[in-house]
């Protein structure tokens, strides 16, 4: 009897237990919940949740992060085969260094050619990151790659050239701490490059970019009041079909007539910006040859032709092309098409596959016979991609002066749009033909000219004028006009400046 008596009661205490626990959940329920229906507790419990799941996801993202970078530096120790450890912390700082040679270029938008320099739309959409250029160093032998924007330890902090960026491209100024605040190799000069305009008066240089918003930042120095031994440099990347509409503003008295120095993609300008260049692309190309790379993308290749391209109509030039690309297609083209001008934007993981998957790239400038004017197109999309570039809009004289040998077929060498379908579907028949397009590839390279000067990117450029910047036996100049000499120099015709 008494053991039935103790089994109730240990029922009772369960009971009871259970009951304790639910009523102290009800409190802590009761306590948490929002003491009114209103609007506002609502929103703040809400809010908090949000802010909640937002912590644990960012968290299990960084660590995962972590873990990997982890893996990858172990791999990357255990491949250099260390006898013993002591040399562990100098691999960690050297495999540090190799993963920011190069600056961290934003993304095309998918399926997108680089017609809006100024990112004004990309900026304000997420996107898929492509990795549409080289991103890692290219180190040959009797070429030393730098591997890291910083000033050597025995070099004074603060005694270096400062290179004050007044205004760059939209989305460097956007990022200016990733693009614009660093310390300039050694082999550049070890310029410190800012946008702290404190430093005004004392910068070696100011850098001004001709942009839309010109207008907004012609807030330069006074010339009358300016450090005499300053050199102004004026940066203009775009081709004068797209930024002549706002070209008037050069004009202005305060502006026209300060600068020293011009940073253009002509060859004539003082410092050269490269969309691309013979050696860079050489060196890229005998890299990847080390694994028989050129056979490789020959074997891949089942596309015909491609062409990426959002530009519709914003300049007579990219008016013009549109008309001249339909016309190849209605001609019996095989024209692999993206971009909102088709209205397909690519929805795979990498573009640069998809053009080396195609035997020639539709390298169509947005302008017409602009002086110089060899884009991204070209030398990215096209000879970087292992495509032959069929070209458009740039004289063939000015395409000569910068591509290699028989690299690209031009388009005003055939009478009519039919009669280069018909040779463009010849070279896909005849492989012996087709290849003649990719010889130069083969050339021995010219490595006397630094790395540093060929790669092209901004970087680059702003380390070509940190040698100007440091070279005692410069000769000072002025450009009498900025707007003349960009808006009036080297045109063959009127194409270039139409509306």
């Amino acid at each position: 009897m008494k053991q039935k008596s103790r089994g109730a009661r240990g029922i009772v205490d369960k009971f009871r237990r259970k009951h304790i626990a639910k009523m102290r959940v009800n409190l802590i329920v009761r306590q948490l919940r929002p003491r009114s229906k209103s609007s506002v507790s609502n929103y703040f419990l809400i809010l908090s949740i949000v802010g909640l799941l937002w912590y644990t996801l960012h968290w299990k993202r960084t660590a995962n992060e972590v873990t990997r970078s982890r893996h990858s530096l172990g791999h990357y120790i255990v491949n250099k085969n260390l006898e013993d450890n002591s040399n562990v912390q100098q691999l960690a700082n050297e495999y540090d260094r190799s993963n920011d040679v190069h600056e961290k270029r934003y993304p095309k938008d998918l399926g997108q050619e680089d017609d809006d320099p100024f990112n004004r739309g990309k900026l304000k959409r997420d996107r898929k990151k492509l990795k549409l250029a080289e991103e890692s160093p290219i180190e040959s032998e009797g070429r030393k790659v730098h591997a890291k924007l910083e000033v050597p330890p025995e070099r004074a902090v603060g005694n270096e050239p400062i290179i004050l960026v007044w205004k760059a491209m939209e989305y460097q100024m956007k990022h200016y701490k990733e693009h614009l605040e660093y310390i300039s190799p050694p082999e550049c000069g070890g310029c410190k490059v800012t946008t702290n305009r404190k430093l005004v008066r004392e910068c070696a240089a100011l850098v001004h970019f001709n942009s839309p918003d010109l207008r907004k930042f012609l807030d330069v120095p006074d010339p009358k009041t300016r450090n005499p031994n300053q050199l102004y440099a004026f940066w203009s990347r775009e081709t004068p079909a797209k930024t002549y509409h706002f070209g008037d503003v050069l004009k202005d008295p305060r502006f026209d007539s300060i600068f020293n120095l011009t940073i253009n993609f002509r060859p004539d300008s003082d410092i050269v910006d490269y969309f691309g260049n013979i050696q860079y692309e050489l060196t890229v190309f005998h890299e990847k040859q080390k694994s028989n790379w050129f056979e490789k993308m020959m074997t891949r290749k089942s596309g015909l032709a491609i062409w990426a391209v959002s530009n519709c109509n914003n300049t007579h030039g990219a008016a013009e092309r549109m008309k001249y690309a339909m016309k190849l297609i209605n001609s019996g083209l095989k024209m692999t098409t993206y971009g909102t001008c088709f209205n397909n934007r690519f929805k795979g993981s990498d573009l640069v596959k998809e053009m080396q998957r195609h035997k020639f790239y539709i390298s169509f400038e947005n302008s017409i016979h602009c002086p110089d004017y060899v884009s991204e197109k070209f030398w990215r999309n096209g000879l970087r991609s292992s495509a032959v570039p069929i070209v458009w809009g740039p004289t063939k004289e000015d395409v000569i002066k910068v591509a290699p040998v028989n690299s690209f077929i031009h388009a005003e060498d055939f009478k009519s749009p039919k009669e280069l379908v018909d040779y463009v579907n010849y070279l896909d028949r005849n492989d012996t033909a087709y290849r003649e397009y990719h010889k130069w590839r083969f050339q021995p390279l010219d490595e006397s000219t630094p790395y540093e000067d060929i790669i092209p990117t901004h970087r680059s450029t702003l380390c070509r004028l940190c040698k100007k910047v440091t070279d005692k036996h410069l000769t000072r100049k002025t450009v009498p006009s900025v707007y003349n000499w960009l808006y009036k120099t080297g045109f063959v015709d009127d194409e270039c400046l139409k509306s």
